[in-house]
């Protein structure tokens, strides 16, 4: 340990390491986390004064150490934020890369791992299907499934280690992170038209027997689109989404990631690390807009970068982004392998409405004034958007609160709801 909170006793620190490994010598000398010692100064014009002194007395002992019998390694995870002239040739001579297990290695950790740790037979073509969508997991991660197995199987009875129980393990390792919010409903609480529920149902599905699906060929979205008016519920479907599969659910509104062109790549790449997960664009109309007449051209192309992988096309984790314009999305977004799946979201029909009237009605301390039925209230707001339906309801409730006293029983009437339709949802 050679980081101090004193000023000037870094510095001091390093070379002492130093100089111990030279009495030791030979032998070798391993810095950890180096780029703690040696960040980039590139550009940085108000560079800390003991930050430059830490880089200068690393750059001096790196060279001054090469005539004794020490061989230097250093680790870091970010060789692109290292001082160019504290790694170049004459300090530290080769780059070796140590990446992430290939398909090969995750199917050897795995299987070397469980056995030593379980005492049930193994399903292999588990293993080797959550190996291949694994890509990019470090020895750790997936040690630490293998780790988690026998709490798991404490609580999840199994016959075998399959793909549910290796799913199962995973996300207990990643734990709370991506979750839901607590209020979230359900998909079977959801009213919604039969054409969007079919569409939800679809993609549900192979989210939740994916194993399956794949075996027989078909395949998981890696985007979707839900298009629709305002209010029509895109949001609330895609949080369901997420509590019905057990997938992480991460979202961030357009407007936020235009103004950090870096927002989607970190989002997403929290996504690849709390796979499988769902990543929820909302208000994502400015940044898939058609580049040819958008101003955030950059963010889109970003996007379309990220979703197309680099060499490993990432499986588990699917991109949903929720627009009221689908006309405006840049074409390209729109093929194969990007936002392939559209889902529509409509306004309520009187049969939806007549539900969400009953079902907000089912949990309110309310009584209805004479002619104020919940079908007559549902004919009121044919029409409207789900997030309008409600809206105007829980205006009409604060009406009739307001004009209600203190020991009387709230009555809604037709009033109180054209109030509410007046001052929520005006023609």
């Amino acid at each position: 340990m050679v980081n101090s909170k004193w000023v000037g006793d870094t510095p001091a620190r390093i070379t002492r390491a130093f100089e111990q490994a030279k009495q030791a010598a030979p032998c070798v000398l391993f810095i950890d986390e180096i780029d703690s010692f040696i960040p980039s100064r590139d550009g940085s014009k108000n560079q800390i004064a003991e930050s430059d002194k830490i880089v200068n007395v690393m750059l001096t002992e790196l060279v001054n150490i090469r005539r004794h019998r020490v061989l230097v390694v250093a680790a870091t995870n970010r060789q692109d934020k290292l001082d160019a002239a504290a790694i170049r040739e004459g300090r530290f001579d080769f780059k070796i890369e140590v990446s992430a297990p290939d398909e090969a290695a995750r199917i050897g950790l795995l299987t070397k791992g469980l056995q030593k740790r379980v005492v049930i037979p193994l399903d292999m073509e588990a293993v080797h299907a959550v190996a291949k969508r694994w890509n990019g997991f470090n020895v750790k991660r997936i040690l630490a499934v293998t780790e988690e197995m026998p709490t798991y199987l404490r609580t999840h009875r199994a016959s075998m280690v399959g793909y549910e129980e290796l799913m199962g393990a995973l996300r207990q390792v990643q734990g709370r992170k991506g979750r839901v919010p607590a209020d979230t409903k359900g998909l079977n609480e959801l009213v919604l038209p039969e054409a969007t529920k079919t569409a939800i149902s679809m993609v549900a599905k192979r989210l939740t027997d994916t194993l399956r699906i794949e075996r027989l060929g078909g395949s998981l979205p890696s985007g979707v689109l839900f298009h629709g008016p305002s209010g029509t519920g895109k949001t609330a479907v895609a949080r369901a989404l997420a509590k019905e599969t057990g997938w992480a659910f991460l979202t961030a509104a357009g407007p936020d990631l235009l103004r950090d062109q870096d927002a989607f790549e970190k989002l997403y790449a929290e996504g690849k690390e709390l796979r499988p997960a769902i990543v929820f664009i909302d208000e994502a109309d400015d940044i898939l807009r058609d580049r040819s007449y958008s101003q955030a051209s950059a963010i889109t192309n970003k996007i379309l970068t990220v979703m197309d992988g680099a060499g490993d096309k990432v499986r588990d984790v699917v991109v949903i982004a929720a627009t009221n314009n689908p006309d405006q999305i840049d074409p390209a977004m729109l093929r194969a392998g990007r936002f392939t799946e559209k889902v529509p979201f409509f306004v309520a029909d009187a049969a939806s409405v007549r539900v969400l009237v009953l079902d907000w009605l089912a949990n309110r301390k309310v009584q209805l004034a004479s002619g104020a039925t919940p079908e007559v209230i549902a004919k009121l707001l044919d029409g409207l958007s789900p997030a309008n339906v409600e809206g105007v309801l829980q205006y009409a409730l604060n009406t009739a609160i307001h004009l209600t006293k203190e020991d009387d029983a709230v009555v809604l009437s037709l009033d109180h709801v054209a109030t509410g339709l007046s001052i929520v949802a005006p023609q």
